[in-house]
């Protein structure tokens, strides 16, 4: 990962954090309700457990990535025949209105 990649991911995630949430609700009720007072540690604690949270979700999604990288291969080159296939047989079915049978004339004239 290169520096200016990981400076768009924490800004991208900054703003993600930074968005109201319960986190956000939470320290705003603390402050309304103490004052300034303790709002440092709040803020340290919520900082750490949301990075402690993040790089547990990214490990996650490494290993399962690191898991399944044959399965994540075998679908990266299966999709495109299959969709292709498929998008083909939806556009060849008939249309509903080819599906009614027309119903014959009472006097047996053709429409």
């Amino acid at each position: 990962m290169t520096f200016t990649s990981l400076i768009i991911f924490a800004a991208v995630y900054f703003v993600a954090v930074a968005t109201p949430g319960p986190g956000v609700a939470a320290l705003v009720a603390r402050v309304l309700g103490q004052g300034l007072e303790g709002v440092a540690p709040f803020i340290a604690g919520y900082f750490v457990a949301d990075m402690v949270w993040l790089m547990l979700a990214a490990t996650g999604l490494a290993v399962v990535a690191q898991t399944f990288a044959g399965v994540f291969v075998a679908i990266k080159f299966a999709a495109p025949p299959i969709c292709f296939i498929s998008h083909g047989g939806w556009r060849l079915r008939p249309s509903p209105w080819r599906m009614r049978r027309r119903r014959p004339r009472a006097d047996g004239a053709r429409s």
